[in-house]
Parts: C-alpha cells; sequence; structure tokens
C-alpha cells in the first residue's frame, strides 16, 4: 500500500509539472473522448432530441403567429389612431365652446353673427391631419422610459399623461383595448412582453403627417431610431447623428405592409449595410443615408407608394377633395389678377383724357355760353370775337389730346421696355447665382468623391496588410502544428504507463470509497429516520395551525359581514326616521339653522378651503353627505380667479353654485345635512358596542387558548412519563453505541425515540457498563456481567451470593435513579411534594421473583423501606 501510495503522489507532481510546463495542443481537442457510446446513450439522446424537435416546432409556430400579426398590425394602427383623434378633437371643440361663452368686454365689442361662417379659402393641406396628442406622446416616451424597450403597463401610463387620460375609466375602455391590440402586433418575439417604442411611433407618424412629404417622413424615422455619435466624429465627415446596422431595417420596414412590400425594400436595406460593413462601422451616419437617397431616388419613391397604401379610402378622398379645392381657389385668384391687370392697363390708357377735360371743363362751359349768346343776338363781330377763341381752343384740345395718346404710347413703350430690362437682370442675376451653385456643388462633389476615393484606397491598403499579417500568423500557426503532432506522439507514448498506475490508484481508492460508503450509508440511515420523524410531526403542527388559522379567519370575516350589514340597517333606519322628524315643527329651527350657515358660508372661503385640502374638508359639510363640494372651471381656463366651488348632490346629481346658491335650496343641503350627522352619530355609537364585543371576543379566546395550553402541557408531561417509564438505554458492548429498549415489545433500536419525549428524553436511565440485561430464550430477563461473564439468575441460584457486589444507584443528570441489588432492579422516581421540606420517591419493582413483583411502594427520604403499599 505504501508503494502503490508513492507511485500516486510521484505520479501527480508528474501530471502536473507537464501540464504547467507543456505548450497547449490545439488537436488534442479533436481527438475522441471514450469509447464506443452505449445503448442507454443512444436511447437518451433520441429522446433529447425527440423533444428538441418538438419544442423547435412549438417555437416556430409562436414565431409564425407573432409574425402574421405584425404583419397585420396597421388595422389596429388605425383604429387606435381614429379613437384617440376623436377623443381629442371632441376635447377641443369642447374647450372652445367653453371659450365662446366667455363674456365679452362692454366697450368696443365687435360685434360676432351668431350663424357659422365658412372660411374663405380652404385650410393648409400640411395642417388638415396633424395632431398636436401624437407630439406630447412622443416627447413622454423619451423623457419617461430609459430605453427604448417598454411593457403594456408602461405605455398605457405613457398615454394617459400624454392625453391626460385615466385609461381604467370605462369612457376610455375602448382607448385601451386599441392600444392593448397594437401592443400584441407589435411584439415580435412569443417570449418577451415588450415591444419598441420606436416603431409604434414611426407608424402613428405615417397616418398623422403623411402629408409633409417622404423626405421629411423619412428624417422623422431616422431621428427616432437615431442616437448621438461622438465629438470627434465631424472630423470625418458625418453629421452628429446615426443609425445602427440592425434598427435600419425596422425603420425602413415601417410602411410595410405586407411580405411583398418588404422585398421591394430589402435591397436598399441590403446595399446600405454592405456600405456599413465595407467601411467597418456598425452604424450609419445621417450624411451617408442622404447620400444613398440622393443617388437612388427610388427609395424615396418606394416610401411613397407603400405611405399612400397604408392610408385609409377616406383619407385618399380627402386629400382629393383637399387638392380640388385648392386648385380652384388658385384659379379663381389668378382669374381675378388678370382682369385686375386688364383694367388697370385700360384705366392707364384713358387717365390722361379724363383728367384734361376734369381741369378744362369750366373753360369749355364758358366758351359755349358765350356762343349761345352770340347766336340769340345774332351779333356777327360778337360771334366772330367768340368763334376764334372756341376755334384755337378746340384746335388746343385736339392737339394736347394727340400729345396726350403719344405720350400713354411712349409710357407703355417704356414700362415694357423697362420690365423686359428687369427681367433680363433678374435672368442675369438668377444664372450668376445658378452657375455659382453648380460650382459649388462641383467643388463638393468633386471632394466628397475625392475623399471616398482616399478612404477607399486607405481601406485596400488596411485590408493588404491585415493579410500580409495573417499570411505570417498561418505560418507560425503551420509550424506549431508541427509541434504538436510531435508532442502527441510522446503523449501516447506515455499514456499506456498512466494506465496502469492509474489502475493500481483507483483499486486503492476504490477500497476506501467502499469503507466510505458504508459510513456514509449507516448515517444516512440514522439521518432518514430522524427526517421523517421531524417532517411528520412538523407537518401535524402545520396543519394544526393552519386549521385553526382558517377558523379564526372565517369567524373574523363572518362577524366583519354582520356588522357591515347592521351599519347599513341602521343607517336607512336612521335615515327614515329622521325624514319622518324633519317634516314635523320642532325640527323647523334646526333646518333653519343650517341654512343659514350654509347660505351665509362665503364662496370663496370654500374655494380657498378646498385648494388648500380637498380631501379633509368636512367642516364645510360632513363627510358621507349626499350633498358635497368640489371645485370647477366654468369656462374652460384653470385659473384661481376663474374656479368656482359648487354643492353636488351624488344621488340625483343637482347642481349649485355657491356663490349662486338661494335660501331654499339650502333648505334641501340643510335636511340631508342633519340626516348624515343623526347617522354618524348612530354609527359611532354602533362602533363602541362593536369595539366591546371584539374585546370580549378577543379575551374569551385568550382565556380558552390559555386554558388548551395548560391542559396540553399537562397530557404533555403524562405522555412523556409513561414513554420515559417504558424504555431504557444500553450500551452496545460491540459497537459502544447506545441503544433503547422497550420492555413492552421487548425490542431494542438504534433510532431515538419519538420527538414526544422532548426535553425529558436524557431521563431516561441509562444501563451499568458492568451489569448490562440480557433475555434468555424463554423470554426471561436477567443481568449478565460483561467482564467475569456472571449472571443474575446463577447469584439467585447459589442464595444470593456475595459475589454479586452490591451497587448503589447510579445517579444521572435527572432526579430518576437506577439501583441493583440481590438479583433485582428498581426505577426510583423522585418528586417534590407541595411541602417543599419532605421529598418522596416511587420504587417499581421490576424482578418477578420477589413477592412484591409489580408492587409501586412510596419511599421517603431516600430511605428505601416500604411506608405504604399502594396498588
Amino acid at each position: 500500500m505504501q508503494f502503490v501510495g508513492c507511485i500516486d503522489g510521484s505520479l501527480r507532481k508528474r501530471d502536473l509539472k507537464r501540464r504547467l510546463t507543456s505548450p497547449p495542443a490545439p488537436i488534442l481537442q479533436k481527438l475522441p473522448v471514450g469509447g464506443a457510446r452505449r445503448l442507454k446513450d443512444r436511447r437518451e439522446e433520441a429522446i433529447v432530441r425527440q423533444f428538441e424537435q418538438q419544442v423547435h416546432s412549438e417555437l416556430q409556430n409562436q414565431h409564425q403567429q407573432c409574425r402574421e400579426r405584425f404583419l397585420n398590425r396597421w388595422h389596429h394602427i388605425r383604429n387606435l389612431y381614429a379613437v384617440i383623434s376623436e377623443v381629442m378633437t371632441a376635447r377641443t371643440e369642447a374647450s372652445s365652446k367653453l371659450k365662446s361663452k366667455l363674456p365679452l368686454p362692454a366697450a368696443g365689442a365687435p360685434s360676432v353673427s351668431k350663424g357659422p361662417t365658412e372660411p374663405l379659402t380652404p385650410a393648409p393641406l400640411h395642417k388638415l391631419t396633424s395632431m398636436a396628442w401624437l407630439i406630447d406622446v412622443a416627447r413622454e416616451f423619451r423623457q419617461g422610459v430609459a430605453t427604448h424597450l417598454v411593457t403594456i403597463p408602461k405605455t398605457e401610463i405613457v398615454f394617459g399623461t400624454a392625453l391626460h387620460l385615466s385609461l381604467t375609466s370605462a369612457r376610455t375602455s375602448q382607448i385601451a383595448s386599441c392600444l392593448r391590440g397594437v401592443f400584441q402586433a407589435f411584439q415580435q418575439q412569443p417570449e418577451s412582453c415588450t415591444i419598441d417604442y420606436r416603431e409604434l411611433l414611426s407608424a402613428i407618424f405615417v397616418l398623422d403627417r403623411w402629408r409633409e412629404g417622404e423626405k421629411k417622413m423619412v428624417a422623422r424615422w431616422f431621428h427616432e431610431f437615431a442616437f448621438p455619435l461622438a465629438e470627434n466624429s465631424a472630423a470625418i465627415g458625418d453629421m452628429k447623428m446615426a443609425i445602427r446596422g440592425h434598427d435600419l431595417q425596422r425603420m425602413l420596414f415601417t410602411a410595410c405592409g405586407d411580405e411583398m412590400d418588404e422585398a421591394k425594400m430589402q435591397p436598399f436595406v441590403t446595399e446600405l449595410l454592405a456600405a456599413m460593413t465595407q467601411r467597418g462601422r456598425s452604424y450609419i451616419a445621417e450624411k451617408t443615408l442622404w447620400d444613398y437617397s440622393d443617388t437612388h431616388p427610388k427609395l424615396l419613391e418606394t416610401i411613397k407608394k407603400l405611405c399612400w397604401k397604408r392610408l385609409t379610402d377616406d383619407t385618399r378622398l380627402d386629400f382629393y377633395r383637399d387638392v380640388y379645392l385648392h386648385a380652384k381657389e388658385r384659379f379663381i385668384k389668378e382669374d381675378a389678377r388678370v382682369r385686375i391687370e386688364k383694367a388697370l392697363s385700360i384705366w392707364r390708357t384713358r387717365e390722361p383724357r379724363h383728367r384734361f377735360a376734369r381741369q378744362n371743363r369750366q373753360r369749355k362751359q364758358e366758351m359755349h355760353a358765350m356762343v349761345l349768346t352770340a347766336e340769340k343776338h345774332r351779333n356777327s363781330s360778337l360771334l366772330r370775337f367768340t368763334f376764334r377763341p372756341w376755334t384755337l381752343f378746340w384746335r388746343s384740345m385736339q392737339l394736347i389730346h394727340a400729345a396726350a395718346w403719344k405720350r400713354s404710347e411712349r409710357h407703355d413703350v417704356h414700362r415694357r421696355q423697362k420690365r423686359s430690362w428687369s427681367s433680363w437682370s433678374t435672368f442675369h442675376e438668377q444664372a450668376k447665382v445658378r452657375r455659382a451653385y453648380c460650382e459649388k456643388t462641383a467643388t463638393a462633389f468633386i471632394a466628397c468623391r475625392h475623399q471616398k476615393i482616399l478612404r477607399s484606397s486607405i481601406d485596400t491598403w488596411l485590408f493588404h496588410k491585415r493579410r500580409q499579417k495573417d499570411v505570417a500568423a498561418a505560418d507560425i500557426r503551420g509550424r506549431q502544428l508541427q509541434q504538436d503532432l510531435w508532442l502527441q506522439e510522446q503523449i501516447e507514448a506515455e499514456s499506456a504507463q498512466m494506465e496502469i498506475e492509474d489502475k493500481l490508484s483507483a483499486a486503492v481508492a476504490a477500497k476506501a470509497r467502499a469503507s466510505a460508503e458504508k459510513g456514509r450509508r449507516r448515517s444516512f440511515i440514522e439521518a432518514t429516520d430522524r427526517v421523517h420523524a421531524n417532517r411528520k410531526l412538523q407537518k401535524q403542527k402545520e396543519e394544526r395551525i393552519q386549521y385553526k388559522a382558517n377558523r379564526e379567519r372565517t369567524a373574523e370575516l363572518e362577524a366583519t359581514q354582520a356588522w357591515a350589514a347592521i351599519r347599513e340597517q341602521v343607517a336607512a333606519e336612521v335615515r327614515s326616521t329622521t325624514l319622518t322628524w324633519l317634516d314635523t315643527r320642532d325640527a323647523k329651527d334646526q333646518i333653519q339653522t343650517e341654512a343659514n350657515r350654509i347660505f351665509e358660508t362665503d364662496a370663496k372661503w370654500i374655494r380657498n378651503e378646498l385648494n388648500r385640502d380637498a380631501e379633509n374638508s368636512a367642516k364645510i359639510l360632513p363627510k358621507g353627505c349626499r350633498w358635497q363640494v368640489f371645485l370647477e372651471a366654468p369656462h374652460g381656463i384653470v385659473t384661481r380667479k376663474l374656479t368656482k366651488a359648487f354643492y353636488l348632490n351624488t344621488v340625483t346629481y343637482e347642481k349649485y353654485w355657491c356663490d349662486e346658491v338661494v335660501l331654499e335650496e339650502c333648505e334641501g343641503i340643510a335636511r340631508e345635512v342633519i340626516v348624515q350627522r343623526r347617522i354618524d352619530e348612530a354609527v359611532a355609537r354602533l362602533n363602541e358596542k362593536q369595539k366591546e364585543w371584539d374585546l370580549q371576543r378577543r379575551q374569551n379566546i385568550a382565556a380558552t387558548r390559555i386554558q388548551m395550553m395548560f391542559r396540553c402541557r399537562q397530557a404533555r408531561l403524562v405522555c412523556r412519563r409513561i414513554i420515559r417509564n417504558t424504555l431504557i438505554k444500553r450500551i452496545d458492548p460491540r459497537s459502544g453505541q447506545i441503544v433503547y429498549f422497550n420492555f413492552n415489545r421487548p425490542q431494542e433500536i438504534r433510532r431515538k425515540p419519538p420527538k414526544l419525549i422532548g426535553s425529558d428524553e436524557p431521563l431516561i436511565p441509562i444501563e451499568s457498563t458492568t451489569w448490562v440485561y440480557r433475555q434468555d430464550t424463554h423470554g426471561a430477563g436477567y443481568y449478565e456481567r460483561l467482564d467475569t461473564g456472571e449472571s443474575s439468575t446463577k447469584a439467585f441460584a447459589a442464595g444470593y451470593a456475595s459475589s454479586m457486589p452490591e451497587e448503589k444507584p447510579t445517579k444521572i443528570k435527572s432526579n430518576v435513579k437506577i439501583g441493583v441489588k440481590h438479583g433485582c432492579c428498581w426505577i426510583v422516581d423522585k418528586f417534590h411534594s407541595r411541602n417543599p421540606i419532605s421529598t418522596a420517591s416511587t420504587l417499581f419493582i421490576l424482578d418477578d421473583r420477589l413477592p412484591y413483583y409489580g408492587t409501586k411502594y412510596m419511599v421517603v427520604h431516600h430511605r428505601y423501606v416500604p411506608a405504604r403499599r399502594i396498588v
């Protein structure tokens, strides 16, 4: 054995040294481990493969169902968008109606017609379907969520906070159901309980902001999925925002509704990912995305078609109607502009003549009067005197008209020349700006192209250097492989000798394991017996505790329900009695007093109290009364001045403003206040009775438990005393362990008695190590001395020979004493009487050969003299 131990120790040291100093051998990992597989292993592998196939098929079915729900998501998105838009539109209309009801100022108020007036021009196209609530929802998602993955409770909280709605109420149940449907549709993994809120916002953008154009739509998608780059990223030509590669497909597939749409978008995704991989990055910058969209216009065209397909038929018809109205409005404006310009040109042509005629109108009237006077008096000299100036005037008017006509023609030519020159100068400036823009664009394109070519050359050079390093590393790995082959041959040569040494060490270890296994099995059996007994007792204890707890809970529940029913009955009886009493003459003064208090209470003081503490404002009206006080903004504007308090009947929903309430209405409120006060007083008295009843019940339960504990303790003491008197401890001479002997069976056991013995187990007497109790073939008991081989039967037959020594009782830790004398055995149980001075003991005769077998004696002061025989 020593030789084998030395071999085993040297083997371990040599093996450890070899493993620490030898280089790693990758070829050894490919060597087969173990021999041919057993039939049991093959059967287990077949069962494992079968279960793996079942699990894989179920997982595939779940993934397929999630995929189908995701492709049919647009139905749920349209329902959610329609329901929320309807609710928010109704809220906006209600607030506008409240604003219109506000009182106008007394002076300078413009008169407003009561009839509805249609707008002169249609609303702008970009404002027809854009909802403000979507901006609030997006802001709440970005500020209230740490990551882009959200659960259904978090989604409901975000929508409720952004829309200022409670999704748990009955009015918003439709929104909550639509939101749950959308959440299930966007749940692409069966085992996950989260979705990406960026996909949800991007999908709602398709329905809400589709009029802004496909480029603006892609920009919104990009900024939802984007993340900020590092500060030095601008040095390589990128913008400050970028999108990760695994989010690119989600972003571009936002407007897709089936697999055909995804197939149309897949080539663009593949090309962008290939460009990202070629540049050795894990993200795509914003500039890269827009450069790709400029060089591939079909991307934006495809996105525009997909967004148009996702809209409903009503939305498309509304869009065409709006386009028609806008075109009609532009046509009307253009026709009016042409007519005004034509009229202005005519006015510019005729205005000089009319202006000249207005200036010379008086002179023309004077000449006409002079001609009429000359004709009337038939005076030729006066006629000649008048005709010559008239002729001169008329000729001058013709010349002036001709000059004005020529001046208008020159003005028209000058105006047209000026317009032509201004158009030519504008065209020249635009051409100059266009040439500068083209030169700038060409310069930027050449610089970008140069940068791309430079980056491509750098990437090619890096790839070449990396390939050189890979070739050098492959050469090193080849030489290492040859070294590993040589090392493998050495290991195979030493493995045969190591197997022989391992077999010797395995044989020694097997013997040691066998001996240790026997000890472990023996201790396991003993521990199992102990655990079984402990568990059985613990289970019984738990069942008793559970039964008592259930019984107490049932009694408490019944009492609670009974008291609640009594409270309701008392409240109903007090209400009916009080209402009957209120109709009498004695109650009129009390009603009038309470009504005056309510009437004289200031409405501003009530509003301030409710603003300060709305829950604990019981000094206005008692809690539980049918009439309660609340705050409301009657005009929709929540301010301190415009907020008003009102009385509300929670049963009939009658409503009175606090500053407008009259005395008759206060009397109705006062009646309910008096009723509630009497109900509160009756309930308070009933609560005092309930407390007294609960105290009495708990006292009865405590007294019963104390009595049960006392009786249980007495019964446990009696049982322990009975069991202790039927067992005795022995020491096994072969193993030296303690065994337990039962007088009633008789039988020896190694495990300890049940836990019913408890703390009295040390009181069980232990036999002497010299004299032990034995039984013969007939079942008769006797004592045998281990060192000399003598027995009590031989000593009794010899007439109680003096060879049997007289031994004093062996005292254990308890008050029990054991004595052996003249071949008989007695057990003394010492106990204390009520008198602390005197002590007594009980003596049991255990040997049937004595005349008093089975007799019980009382022994006083440990003097073993029969004092009184007790049968």
